[in-house]
């Protein structure tokens, strides 16, 4: 392995990418924990409201991407 190699940016690239979505995880069920125990908000209302957000994202970076 010479001075060249692309193993330990790639390692670390690769770190962060799963650190972060790590992160993003973490406060989704941060947020679930606080609305559906302290807050006390349904369960079904809950499911309904994130459902529809990821849909909604979806269906927005559908568009924005014109992939058909």
């Amino acid at each position: 392995m010479g001075d060249d190699s692309i193993l330990m940016p790639l390692l670390g690239f690769n770190i962060g990418l799963e650190l972060g979505q790590l992160m993003i995880v973490a406060v989704i069920i941060g947020l679930a924990y606080v609305f559906l125990n302290i807050i006390k908000v349904k369960y079904r209302d809950w499911n309904v409201f994130i459902s529809g957000a990821a849909a909604g994202l979806a269906i927005y970076l559908m568009f924005e991407t014109k992939f058909w």
